[in-house]
């Protein structure tokens, strides 16, 4: 069991063609940290999956499996940016049961663009199922 879990597409994970993301199988960490691909695009090169990710196949799969690789009281935290689809990043983690609670951000003085570090929360209290007019509750 590690202490320690940070995710990148090449160095830490298997991702294949079509940016599947599969977690080690049988390994438990205390915590985990993604910086996973921001845009929902197809990747044209294998190097393009650090950056491309058609229809956030591996952020998907992430919050899928997630809770199979936590230990009892591990935490787990992703990095987002407002150039991907922030609503649709929050729709994916209520989906699998989770709840992202902001807890870092800073703007790029070179682009604009903001970063953002999320908290993953089991969703223990309300519905997995959000709709457009809910997310400016930060659901």
């Amino acid at each position: 069991m590690g202490l320690f879990y940070h995710i990148f597409l090449y160095s830490h994970i298997r991702a294949n063609w079509n940016c599947k993301v599969v977690l080690f199988s049988n390994d438990r960490f205390d915590l985990i940290s993604f910086n996973p691909p921001f845009t929902d695009y197809p990747a044209k090169k294998n190097y393009h999956i650090n950056f491309w990710d058609k229809g956030n196949a591996s952020v998907r799969n992430f919050f899928k499996k997630l809770k199979n690789h936590l230990t009892k009281n591990g935490r787990a935290f992703i990095s987002w940016s407002s150039f991907g689809n922030t609503y649709k990043l929050k729709k994916i983690a209520a989906e699998n049961g989770y709840l992202l609670k902001e807890i870092g951000r800073n703007r790029s003085s070179k682009t604009g663009f903001l970063y953002y570090v999320y908290k993953i929360n089991p969703n223990y209290f309300f519905s997995a199922h959000i709709t457009r007019s809910e997310s400016h509750l930060g659901l």
